[in-house]
């Protein structure tokens, strides 16, 4: 039986690995371009024209940082009613996890304006 020695060769292997994890975060970055456009659309359609005001914080506005496990952070102003009814509407909606924060009871405030989308 013969046996034919193959050499590793680490340059070939560290660039197909940087190839295939590049081509990984451009589909991660293409689905998260989606949904962010998709619960903009979500959020106009609901709120605009109503006293509520709305904004997408977290990893959807941050390139590079959304992915498998993310969630979209939802900051509502002005929503009267039951937070977990929203959550509920908005999840069937959007089709992702979500968290629903009332901006009266947001502790992170004072930072909406720098790290947050505001969509109505």
């Amino acid at each position: 039986m013969t046996h034919r020695s193959t050499t590793f060769d680490i340059r070939s292997a560290a660039c197909f690995i940087r190839e295939t994890e590049s081509l990984i975060q451009a589909g991660r970055e293409r689905k998260r371009a989606a949904v962010l456009q998709h619960t903009i659309n979500v959020l106009k359609a609901r709120f605009t024209g109503t006293q509520m005001q709305a904004w997408i914080t977290g990893s959807l506005i941050r390139e590079g940082t959304f992915g498998e496990g993310s969630d979209i952070d939802i900051v509502l102003k002005n929503y009267t009613g039951s937070r977990f009814d929203i959550w509920c509407d908005l999840a069937d909606e959007l089709g992702e996890n979500l968290d629903v924060i009332l901006y009266e009871k947001c502790g992170f405030r004072e930072h909406l304006d720098e790290h947050s989308l505001k969509v109505v």
